[in-house]
């Protein structure tokens, strides 16, 4: 009978979104150690507070009992910084309620345990080492529901109204209108009078003879 596949035939490289994949869940394999190195922002801020759990939960259910959960969260400074916000996303940071440093509160309430803290050299944020001590995970983390109740009392922004600014016409431009000396408006009678005189003369007088053409 065929085993498992050893080194190096049992490794696999994907690119793809983790959070919205669920090819790893429909495999059913458990794993011993998931890293989240510098993600969570990019998965908070595209998908909102709802996303972190999600995210948390679905590493809950991939490792098995004792299984690692490395974590590495970018700190809520990183979040106000333009350069550090997704494309399309400026200011989601203002519809947010969960902090990067509540992220182990939640990782306790899901059935995880934090093992220790480490600060690496070269590294600006720590990393989080976290212990799966629980198979069941809590449904409805008490801090979410807080989230979620907090959220329903949030105004939604409305965007501010950009200031009309009339078109500047340069002074040498013939097409612009003067502003010391107005041209008055030439009433159409007034010009249909003074135009009479000249289409009479135009059509009582014959056109002119063509000069003959001299032979000799």
């Amino acid at each position: 009978a065929l085993g498992r596949p050893e080194f190096p035939y049992n490794l696999e490289f994907r690119a793809e979104n983790f959070h919205l994949s669920q090819l790893e869940l429909k495999r059913k394999t458990s794993y011993d150690v998931v890293l989240l190195l510098k993600i969570t922002q990019w998965i908070h801020m595209l998908y909102g507070d709802v996303a972190i759990q999600e995210l948390f939960s679905k590493c809950h259910r991939l490792l098995r009992l004792g299984g690692i959960l490395v974590l590495e969260a970018q700190p809520w400074q990183k979040y106000l910084e333009p350069k550090h916000q997704p494309p399309g996303r400026r200011g989601m940071h203002n519809t947010l309620i969960l902090r990067p440093e509540r992220f182990s509160e939640l990782l306790g309430q899901q059935g995880f345990e934090k093992q220790v803290s480490v600060s690496p050299s070269g590294l600006t944020d720590a990393i989080l080492v976290f212990r799966k001590v629980a198979q069941v995970q809590a449904e409805s983390p008490p801090l979410m529901a807080q989230v979620f109740q907090e959220q329903q009392f949030l105004h939604p922004r409305v965007p501010k109204k950009g200031k009309v600014v009339p078109p500047r016409f340069p002074a040498s431009t013939p097409e612009a209108p003067s502003q010391e000396a107005p041209v008055a408006p030439v009433e159409p009678a007034l010009a249909a009078a003074e135009l009479a005189p000249l289409m009479d003369e135009a059509a009582v007088a014959p056109p002119a003879p063509p000069e003959a053409e001299d032979l000799d």
